[in-house]
């Protein structure tokens, strides 16, 4: 349009001087221009050097180009409108050859159509923009504007700048300063734990830096390094488990990466025979060598059932402490707990719950933490919290005073005004102020843009380092840095350019290849620098990192499967994502790495994380060529572990796709696993249908040729026949699986199969026959599950005989051990028995109290027919204490599954005696004769006896 009112000579020369002002505009606060189109300009910040400041710097930039085009407009016969968009976040920038960085991206894109939707004079930011510049630029209120690609973004119109920073969330710091308090409630609570000899829990909650692990440094520090065992939760996801007890056992056992298997084996296994028993220390050893890294669950628990797992090695773990505590309390510490996984959460909490012994457990943790876990630490006896908030405008100008070189003093108020009692702020600022004079002139909303300013600073080669290093995350050896490609002739000097800029610091432990450690000075730093390098770069060294740490843990016989598929997996998804040639091959070794690392995790019982790793792999293998029936592995251990968790219908929905797929695929032990698990839920509401599946899982069973897998079918479709009343088909069958299985080789089952027959004995009333199988599975139920299923068979045969006490002790025991477990069925069915005896013994309140507390538990189960029988030995006991309303809510607001005889006669009882209590004489009559002709064809004479007399003392009582 100008071109047709002016000379186009005129208008050639305008545009030109116009461009060379923006340019010289642009550089002066370190803008690069990128180029020239037509009557637009593109300029970028931040490339290639970062600064903390630059989306401040673009916008004052952009005023100042429309006070000059205001300026020329004034004087000049041909005025001229400016449009300007602004926009921030990551893009991709190439070499700057030719003085162009082709620098491409969404944001790219968003910033180019906020221009287009600027009016004349009008500069327009995007969100990232405005969030960052906020605490310098007041805003108008924010329009949508539509951008191709990214739907309808928000943009906001600069009013004008502010003389005054307003206030911004402060983001935290490791420095310490006024903390008096904390560590005096730290040592207190410390005296306490000495002097009480009992465990104690304390949370230290904060946001990332504010401080938290310079807390715990000064409080153990006077306490000596003997006492004091630390581990710190990886961010890589829910497949890390055990990480932070395998840091602290390895520390109290001596174990350096350097050692062997063999060496470290040597030390873990002189430790726990010196300080335990010749019974504790086999079990000790066994359980600390898994959760140290030194063994594998199956290597050393080959028939272990995989429920039994988590509670084996809580009693490892807590047997352990204890010794290492006896003489002097000691303190662990857990950082970065926020990160911690839910198996993990749950040792802690079962350690100092039940631990006996002079242990302090520090966590820190974000505020994440809570979100997690709402209840964590919440009500229980021995748990204290402490938050560390942002520091006072005297204590941060104490802490200024005390880093800011005197030469640079000038500068102290600005720093504290700008940090706002955040001690990281206020170290960073520092920094900045020392190395290149630059006030701190705004406060960003995260710390990327000052840390990514200090990096882009360094050296080349130092930076290219650190980002190689930045991959095995916040630790890295000399031999880690070598096998990703750096120089081994250049790396101790660029180390220790980074030791000079204060970037890392030096361990004392030597690396996993026999090299020296080093340490990112801050986690958030080690994640900048990280997120600079391309992702084309980062597949590269992922799968170089990981595939030498699956070396040098195949040479030492200590593998961590769990990180290397890790560092499989983010190979392969940023190989994809990028369009790398090698992306095919590096999704099948992803896959096969998830795969190990998931069976690792489902091994030691650790289901939160099994269920994680199994789904991974499954979403690696889905789209790869891999081998379909590992793939069905995957996918159907990944329903199962989700099943095990919650339950849902679109759990079980997932378990019975999974099971489709995998009945094409021919027999396999994952097959006879699903029909398992499908035959288990289907069983309440469709036995026909639960029969069939348990027929095709011994079918299965029998083609994989397994005999421990064919007798835990067989043991599974016994429950059919005891659903039925038919007892004789259910002892045939378990007799059936007692036959294949050898005491040696199949402990775990053959001790369930011997409880289901002393079971079967109690209720045909053969109580010779139950005494004499519950003696002979005793010594074979030695994981939790196991001493769990003996203690309920030997309340119902205390039960049977008449020894009440006897009953109720072996109840609290099973009970015990069910919460220990942590299962919701398994703790339905032990309180369902405990309640029941207490009931008898005329203790009604104990008998409420265990009944409701299991009811809370376990409300949401699948597991139907065990909440049902919870449900009726509550309404029995509420009934007892003349609750009539309450009894029958309880028996009428849930599902009586009709597919389980007992279960559903035991109801018809119940609510047979709360009609009585209802003076209802004629119905509660009819409920009994009911319940009784269900009994009366099937093997529960024992069922059927207790029936007949609750009958006959109803049909006695006066007036009837």
């Amino acid at each position: 349009m100008l071109g047709s009112r002016h000379d186009a000579e005129v208008v050639r020369g305008t545009y030109a001087r116009t461009f060379a002002r923006m340019q010289a505009i642009l550089e002066s606060y370190g803008g690069t221009v990128e180029k020239f189109i037509g009557d637009a300009v593109m300029a970028v910040f931040g490339v290639p050097v970062a600064h903390e400041d630059d989306a401040l710097r673009a916008l004052r930039a952009a005023l100042e180009l429309r006070a000059d085009i205001t300026t020329h407009n004034a004087r000049s016969p041909m005025p001229l409108q400016v449009r300007v968009g602004v926009n921030t976040g990551e893009v991709v920038a190439g070499s700057g050859r030719g003085g162009q960085f082709l620098v491409t991206g969404q944001p790219v894109n968003i910033g180019a159509r906020l221009q287009t939707a600027a009016r004349p004079g009008e500069v327009l930011v995007g969100s990232l923009t405005r969030e960052l510049t906020s605490a310098s630029v007041r805003y108008a209120e924010p329009r949508w504007i539509e951008a191709k690609g990214a739907g309808s973004v928000a943009a906001f119109a600069v009013v004008d700048m502010l003389t005054e920073a307003t206030a911004l969330s402060t983001v935290p710091s490791a420095a310490l300063v006024d903390r008096d308090a904390e560590l005096r409630m730290l040592f207190d609570t410390y005296e306490r734990v000495r002097v009480e000899r009992r465990p104690y829990l304390v949370t230290i909650y904060g946001e990332a830096g504010v401080g938290k692990s310079r807390v715990a440094r000064e409080f153990v520090n006077p306490l000596g390094p003997d006492r004091v065992r630390a581990g710190r939760c990886l961010p890589y996801g829910e497949g890390v488990t055990f990480a932070p007890l395998q840091e602290m056992l390895r520390a109290d056992l001596g174990i350096v990466a350097s050692d062997d298997a063999t060496e470290a084996t040597a030390k873990l296994t002189a430790i726990v025979r010196t300080a335990l028993d010749e019974e504790d220390a086999d079990v000790v050893s066994r359980g600390i060598a898994v959760l140290a890294g030194l063994a594998t669950v199956p290597s050393v628990w080959p028939d272990l059932p995989a429920e039994s797992v988590a509670s084996e090695l809580n009693f490892a773990l807590r047997r352990f402490l204890e010794q290492r505590s006896e003489s002097e309390p000691l303190i662990l510490v857990l950082e970065d707990a926020h990160w911690a996984e839910p198996a993990l959460l749950d040792v802690i909490e079962h350690l100092t719950e039940w631990a006996r012994a002079p242990l302090l457990v520090v966590c820190l943790a974000r505020p994440e933490l809570v979100v997690r876990r709402p209840a964590w630490g919440g009500g229980k006896a021995r748990t204290l919290a402490m938050t560390l908030d942002p520091l006072s405008a005297d204590h941060t100008r104490r802490l200024v005073e005390a880093l800011l070189p005197p030469a640079r003093s000038a500068r102290r108020e600005e720093i504290v005004e700008r940090s706002e009692g955040n001690p990281l702020y206020v170290e960073e600022f520092v920094r900045r102020v020392v190395e290149v004079d630059q006030p701190p002139t705004s406060v960003p909303a995260t710390l990327q843009g000052l840390i990514a300013a200090r990096v882009d600073s360094l050296e080349p080669g130092i930076k290219a380092m650190l980002q190689r290093a930045s991959v095995s995350g916040r630790v890295v050896s000399t031999e880690a840095l070598t096998a990703v490609g750096d120089d081994p002739r250049e790396i101790e000097s660029l180390l220790r350019g980074a030791l000079r800029h204060g970037f890392i610091t030096a361990t004392d432990e030597p690396g996993p290849g026999g090299g020296r450690e080093y340490r990112f000075n801050h986690m958030l730093t080690r994640d900048v620098v990280y997120a600079s390098l391309p992702k084309s770069e980062r597949a590269k060294l992922h799968d170089r990192f990981g595939r030498w740490l699956e070396t040098v843990g195949a040479r030492r016989g200590v593998e961590d499967p769990e990180v290397v598929g890790y560092h499989a997996e983010q190979a392969c998804l940023f190989a994809r994502e990028v369009g790398l040639d090698d992306a095919p091959a590096l999704g099948s070794r992803a896959f096969l790495r998830l795969l190990a690392a998931a069976t690792s995790a489902r091994d030691r019982a650790d289901y939160h994380g099994s269920r994680a790793l199994f789904q991974r792999a499954a979403a690696i293998g889905e789209t790869s060529d891999v081998d379909q029936v590992l793939l069905i592995q995957a996918r159907g251990y990944a329903a199962t572990s989700r099943l095990r968790l919650e339950s849902s219908p679109d759990a079980v929905a997932q378990l019975e796709r999974v099971l489709s797929d995998a009945r094409r695929l021919g027999p396999s032990p994952v097959l006879a696993n699903l029909l398992w698990w499908s035959a288990m839920y289907a069983m309440p509401a469709d036995a026909v249908l639960a029969h069939a599946r348990h027929l095709e899982a011994i079918k299965i069973a029998r083609a994989v040729g397994e005999p421990a897998t064919v007798a835990a079918a067989l043991r599974a479709s016994a429950a059919l026949a005891a659903a039925r009343g038919d007892l004789d088909e259910e002892r045939g069958v378990l007799r059936e699986a007692r036959a294949l299985l050898e005491p040696r080789a199949d402990r775990s089952i053959l001790a369930r199969v011997l409880l289901g027959l002393a079971n079967n004995a109690t209720r045909r009333g053969d109580l010779d026959e139950a005494r004499a199988r519950i003696d002979e599975a005793l010594p074979l139920a030695r994981d939790l599950v196991g001493r769990i299923l003996a203690q309920r068979a030997k309340t119902e045969y205390l039960r049977a005989i008449g020894d009440r006490e006897g009953a109720t002790a072996s109840a609290e025991q099973a009970l015990l051990a069910a919460r220990e477990l942590g299962s919701p069925s398994a703790v339905a069915g032990a309180a369902s028995a405990l309640g029941a005896v207490l009931r008898q013994r005329g203790q009604l309140e104990p008998s409420r109290a265990v009944l409701e507390d299991a009811f809370v538990v376990a409300r949401g189960s699948a597991e139907k027919i065990v909440v049902a029988q919870l449900r009726c030995e509550l309404a029995r006991t509420l009934l007892a204490l003349d609750d009539v309303q309450g009894a029958r809510r309880c028996i009428e607001d849930g599902e009586i599954p009709s597919t389980d005889v007992g279960t559903s006669a035991a109801a018809k009882a119940t609510l047979a005696q709360i009609f009585a209590a209802e003076r209802l004489p004629e119905q509660a009559d009819a409920l009994f004769r009911e319940a009784v002709a269900l009994l009366e064809p099937t093997g529960l004479a024992l069922d059927l006896a207790e029936c007949r007399l609750e009958h006959a003392a109803f049909l006695a009582y006066p007036g009837r």
